[in-house]
């Protein structure tokens, strides 16, 4: 049988759920998962699960914030803040806090004609969504260009007034690096009717059915009726346009690729490339400090971080972290994933089952938690995720 998702449901898989602090116990198939969730499990929830062999659960992972869970202890965030300050003879590398309402929006000039706001490294959850993920825009000599809109209407429509602090230049172009709402909700600023000059959104192929499929999943656990309003009526009026492979965007004397891959950390990456500075704008397919999470397939990811290293990259900005030299920051990242391929590999051959393969003290990773924050928090659902795609090779 192919591997298929579908939505769990008591009645579909007769599973019973029990409430035990911050978890979920949910037996099926006399197996037994704890799985953190933000509030209560409702009758359709927004677990998705790994049906395969039947109705044996492989696998049970959240769309974006509810996670498998193996006795795994709560995570331990460590909150270090550093202060802005423009770079001098090398790219700086700065940390914002996170932003309320009373806060202004802060940005970096990281080099010419580029602004970055840094994420904080926060578990994903309505109070942090605007806060955690890297954005920013690119001036060029007749336009700008946003990449990722951000968590929230809020912080778009700030980082809009942010753009006019710097240029009377017009907002030509907003790219979505991907799905997820730490990148994608603050889209909902862009409808055209609060513009004289709409600006083109580009994203991937996949992008609109995909924000489409998960807007119930966004208003439950973070986004207001009227954000989710608004970006539905920007997928019905076809603002968003498809980067099918490669697009090359011209801001004026400044000319910018975005480009799409298959299947990698999402099922909608894109990366964005400035020819100018040499700089690439990786979204989520670069993760720095912040431990990698796994929502899409892991050898595709392995093999869309080889198809950037083909650009000549002086400087890279990734979706979540510091920026800096791409061969140095991909590094870990590569070695994390690599090593979570191979121990996967070897259980399936061994004929582990995942239940095993997490539990395995083996499997904990202690040599490679130094370096990454929310480690607790990912690390099991990425071995999970791992392991549904690798038996099936």
């Amino acid at each position: 049988m192919d591997l298929a998702y579908h939505h769990l449901t008591k009645k579909r898989l007769g599973l019973s759920t029990v409430m035990h602090d911050q978890y979920h116990n949910i037996r099926v198939n006399d197996a037994v998962w704890q799985v953190a969730a933000t509030e209560k499990i409702s009758e359709l929830c927004c677990i998705k699960a790994a049906l395969v062999k039947g109705c044996r659960l492989t696998l049970v992972r959240s769309l974006i914030c509810v996670s498998v869970v193996f006795a795994a202890p709560e995570a331990s965030v460590a909150d270090t803040i550093h202060a802005n300050k423009e770079p001098s003879g090398s790219v700086a590398t700065v940390v914002a806090p996170r932003l309320d309402n009373t806060e202004r929006l802060e940005f970096t000039k990281v080099l010419d004609g580029m602004y970055v706001r840094y994420g904080r490294h926060e578990p994903v959850s309505a109070e942090s969504i605007a806060g955690i993920a890297n954005h920013g825009f690119i001036v060029g000599e007749t336009g700008v260009a946003i990449i990722d809109p951000g968590g929230s209407v809020d912080i778009a429509k700030r980082t809009l007034a942010a753009v006019k602090k710097v240029t009377s230049l017009p907002v030509t172009h907003v790219i979505v690096s991907h799905v997820h709402p730490d990148h994608s909700l603050g889209l909902a600023a862009y409808t055209a009717e609060e513009f004289e000059r709409k600006p083109a959104i580009f994203g991937h192929p996949t992008l609109a059915a995909a924000l489409t499929h998960n807007l119930d999943f966004f208003k439950e656990h973070y986004a207001s009726d009227d954000t989710v309003d608004r970006l539905l009526k920007l997928i019905h009026a076809g603002q968003i346009h498809s980067v099918d492979e490669e697009l090359i965007v011209d801001l004026g004397n400044r000319q910018i690729v975005v480009a799409a891959y298959d299947n990698a950390h999402s099922g909608s990456d894109i990366s964005v490339y400035d020819q100018t500075t040499k700089a690439l704008w990786a979204g989520d397919l670069l993760f720095v400090e912040r431990l990698p999470a796994i929502d899409g397939s892991i050898l595709g990811w392995l093999d869309a971080l080889n198809q950037l290293g083909q650009y000549d990259i002086k400087t890279v900005i990734p979706g979540h972290g510091p920026i800096g030299d791409y061969a140095t920051l991909v590094r870990p990242q590569l070695h994390y994933l690599n090593w979570v391929v191979a121990r996967t590999r070897e259980a399936i051959a061994s004929g582990v089952s995942l239940n095993e393969f997490i539990s395995n003290r083996d499997n904990s990773a202690e040599g490679l938690r130094a370096g990454w924050e929310l480690f607790d928090t990912q690390h099991a659902l990425n071995l999970s995720k791992s392991y549904a795609e690798l038996e099936w090779e």
